[in-house]
C-alpha cells in the first residue's frame, strides 16, 4: 500500500474515531439534566427576587421573565431528550428506600433485576465486569482479539455509601486503557462502530483512539469508561447502618463480603466462544 493511501486511511481512521467519540460523548451530554434543572430554579429565583425586591424596574423584571421561558424550555427539551436515548442505554438500577437493602439485595429488595434474579449494589461491579468481557469475547469470530482484561474496583463496603451513587461509572475511578487486536482496517472501523449499539448497560465513552501496524495485526487503543444514571434517587444514610454493615444490636453483619478488591471482570479474557452469552448479565 503506498504511503499516500496509508495518510489516507489514517485520517479517515482519525475522523470517524472521533466523529463516534463525539456522537457518544453527546448522548451522554443528556445527563447535565439535573444541572438543568438546577440552572431552571436559579433563574426563577432570581425572578421572583426581582419581582419583589424593591427597585426591579419593569425592564429587569420583564428580562428575567423572558430568561426564565427560555430556561424552562431548554429543560423540558433536554428532559424529553433524556427520556427517549436513557430508555435505550441506561439499565433500570431502582434503588431501595433501605441503604442496607440496596447494598445487599436483602429478600429480593436490591437495585437490578435480570433473568429471573435480584442483585444489589455490591454485585454491579462484578456483573458489568462479567458483561464487559463477554461483549468483547463475542467479538474474536469477527477478526477482534481483546488484549485487555477488564477489572472493575468494588464499591465501599459501607452501605450507607449508596447514597453518594447519583451516578455510576465503570470503573469507576478512570477509564479502560483498552487494546484490541483487528485483522484489518475493516474490522476496526466496525468494532469502533459497535459502542452505538450497546443497550442498557449505560453510556459508553470513547476517547483517545490510536491504530497502529499492519494487517492482520492492526493494533487499535482508547480509552474507555461506561457511565450509567440510575432513573431513581438513591436513599438517604441510616444512621443505624455502621461502616460494616451491620444494624443496632449487631445483625445483618457484612463483614468480609467486600475482600474481593476487584469485581470478575477482572479475569483473562476467555478466548473463544461466549457471544451468545451477552444477554445474560
Amino acid at each position: 500500500m503506498s504511503t499516500a493511501m496509508n495518510r489516507l486511511l489514517w485520517w479517515h481512521w482519525l475522523l470517524i474515531g472521533a466523529g463516534a467519540s463525539l456522537i457518544l460523548f453527546l448522548i451522554l451530554y443528556f445527563a447535565v439534566i439535573r444541572p438543568k434543572n438546577i440552572e431552571t430554579t436559579s433563574v426563577r429565583s432570581d425572578a421572583e427576587s426581582i419581582e419583589t425586591t424593591q427597585g426591579g424596574t419593569p425592564a429587569s423584571v420583564a428580562a428575567k421573565k423572558t430568561e426564565l421561558k427560555k430556561a424552562k424550555e431548554d429543560t423540558a427539551r433536554i428532559q424529553q431528550a433524556w427520556a427517549v436515548e436513557s430508555a435505550v442505554y441506561m439499565p433500570t438500577i431502582e434503588f431501595d428506600k433501605d441503604p442496607l437493602r440496596a447494598y445487599e439485595a436483602v429478600q429480593r429488595t436490591g437495585v437490578y433485576r435480570i433473568n429471573g434474579k435480584t442483585y444489589g449494589v455490591k454485585d454491579l461491579p462484578t456483573l458489568w465486569g462479567k458483561w464487559i468481557t463477554y461483549w468483547y469475547a463475542s467479538q474474536i469470530r469477527d477478526g477482534i482479539i481483546p488484549a485487555s482484561s477488564f477489572p472493575i474496583e468494588a464499591f465501599s463496603p459501607d452501605p450507607n455509601d449508596v447514597s453518594n451513587l447519583t451516578s455510576i461509572s465503570f470503573p469507576q475511578t478512570k477509564p479502560w486503557d483498552v487494546e484490541v487486536i483487528a485483522k484489518n482496517f475493516d474490522a476496526a472501523m466496525n468494532h469502533l462502530r459497535k459502542f452505538n449499539g450497546i443497550k442498557k448497560h449505560g453510556m459508553p465513552v470513547v476517547d483517545k483512539v490510536a491504530i497502529s501496524g499492519q494487517s492482520p495485526a492492526l493494533r487499535l487503543r482508547y480509552a474507555l469508561q461506561m457511565y450509567v444514571i440510575p432513573p431513581t434517587p438513591p436513599p438517604a444514610k441510616d444512621p443505624k447502618i455502621n461502616p460494616t454493615g451491620s444494624t443496632g444490636g449487631g445483625g445483618g453483619g457484612m463483614g468480609g463480603m467486600m475482600s474481593m478488591p476487584m469485581g470478575s471482570g477482572g479475569m483473562s479474557m476467555p478466548m473463544g466462544g461466549g457471544g451468545g452469552k451477552r444477554g445474560t448479565f
